[in-house]
């Protein structure tokens, strides 16, 4: 499925790790937006950096009532 600039993201329902609730998307709908981070190589030094960046920038990402989520 493509999802393109502007449309509505399809519902998603993840596990989180260390016994965490299920994350999902209409929890978030409505109230803050979220921004969807796919790492296929975890622990890489490009990932490093990219995870590195955003948590440098968290507090932008809070202004802009965004929540970031990391999957890998």
């Amino acid at each position: 499925m493509a999802v393109g600039t502007g449309d509505r993201a399809p519902d998603f329902d993840l596990e989180e790790a260390f016994d965490e609730p299920r994350l999902r998307l209409q929890d978030f709908r409505g109230r803050r937006n979220v921004l969807l981070v796919f790492h296929p190589f975890a622990f890489t030094p490009v990932c490093e950096d990219e995870a590195r960046d955003l948590q440098e920038n968290l507090e932008s990402f809070r202004n802009a009532q965004t929540e970031i989520v990391l999957v890998s």
